[in-house]
């Protein structure tokens, strides 16, 4: 049977972008928002988020700045990346460091939410929600 218009998800037009090497939690993210009607692009690396970065603007880009391939930006270098490529994009830190070096690096670089793993993926699509209500 073929979806007629009450069984499809309206677009909300809301571009995401996730940046982070945890297969689970981008995977079930990517999943819940695109239920939610947002289109959603996956990085699991520094490379290929810039890539997405440079061919499409986002409304949010959530980051862990913690990447397990090589990646570890606590000094701020891949939000100022981030900012750089994307200076509308509201960020989302994501990560399993709750260090206070990382919070106060995470406020300096003025995120919208700074949100500690695990967290359920409902609470980091409010999150993702109330960031991309405020880009609008």
């Amino acid at each position: 049977m073929l979806p007629g218009p009450s069984m499809t998800k309206r677009s909300t037009g809301r571009q995401i972008l996730l940046i982070d090497d945890d297969e689970l939690v981008c995977g079930s993210l990517r999943q819940f928002l695109l239920t939610q009607g947002c289109t959603v692009s996956v990085a699991d690396d520094l490379a290929t988020a810039e890539a997405l970065m440079l061919t499409r603007e986002y409304d949010v880009v959530l980051v862990d700045p913690y990447l397990t391939t090589g990646v570890r930006e606590a000094n701020g270098a891949i939000v100022d990346r981030i900012r750089m490529l994307q200076p509308k994009a509201k960020v989302i830190v994501l990560t399993g460091y709750d260090t206070p070096a990382l919070l106060t690096i995470a406020k300096h670089h003025n995120v919208a939410e700074f949100l500690t793993k695990p967290r359920s993926v409902v609470a980091i699509g409010d999150a993702i929600r109330r960031a991309a209500a405020e880009a609008e």
